[in-house]
């Protein structure tokens, strides 16, 4: 099980720790998986970069949307 680095709590807590990443500090990984499986099956970086940016996007539209 994962923990919070701040609250010792598990990865889904709601404790809200400011700016110093707190529970959300795996939000990255999705963007590097989208860049990696973008590069092995396309071969290249601009569509990785653009792919990285568009699971953002994707965040974004769940947040504010559903």
């Amino acid at each position: 099980m994962m923990r919070c680095k701040n609250c010792g709590g598990d990865v889904e807590c709601t404790r809200s720790h400011g700016r110093d990443g707190g529970c959300g500090c795996f939000w990255g990984i999705g963007s590097g998986i989208a860049g990696v499986l973008s590069w092995f099956t396309w071969h290249s970086v601009m569509w990785a970069i653009l792919h990285g940016i568009a699971s953002w996007l994707y965040l974004l539209y769940r947040l504010f949307f559903f």
